[in-house]
Parts: C-alpha cells; structure tokens; sequence
C-alpha cells in the first residue's frame, strides 16, 4: 500500500466500501469513516492527503469538512460524492 492516506466520508456502507476497494486498485490506502464527528476524529489522529466526502453526512456535510481542514491547517483536497450517483466504479 502507499503511504497517500486517503479519507472516504460515506454514510453509505456499500458506497463506501465501493470506493474504498477502486481505490485499493490504485494501490492508496484508505480511512473510511461514516460522519462529520469521525471525520474530526481521523484529522486529529493522521495524516490524510485527500478526502472524498458524501454531500451530506450525520452532523453536517462536505462544507463542514472542508471547514475542518482549514482548522487543522491540513489543506487538504476534497472531492465532493454525489448522493444521487446509484453506482461506483
């Protein structure tokens, strides 16, 4: 696996185990997490290099999120996921 810590925010188990698995083809290494909460939890605890985040997760969403990384000084990129994409890959 690559050092790239990659951050997947979904609250949907399936999506998110989707992505996490396309992203594992591409040999980067992922920290799932399923809200806003986890996501502060996983900023404070690693290094993350980039973020994919649902639209709309428990607490808040991918404003909040970015919100985050400009606290932490991480600057790190968010891609946004769309909720109404019914497939990955």
């Amino acid at each position: 696996m690559s050092c790239l810590g990659v951050l997947v925010a979904n609250s949907d188990t399936g999506k998110r185990t989707a992505l996490v698995d396309i992203l594992a083809q591409c040999g980067l290494e992922s920290i799932t997490v399923r809200s806003v909460d986890e996501v502060r939890a996983a900023l404070a605890q690693q290094a993350v290099h980039l973020v994919f985040c649902e639209h709309a997760l428990p607490e808040g969403g991918f404003r909040e999120v970015l919100r985050l990384a400009q606290v932490t000084g991480s600057g790190v990129p968010l891609v946004g996921v769309d909720p109404s994409a019914e497939t990955i890959g």
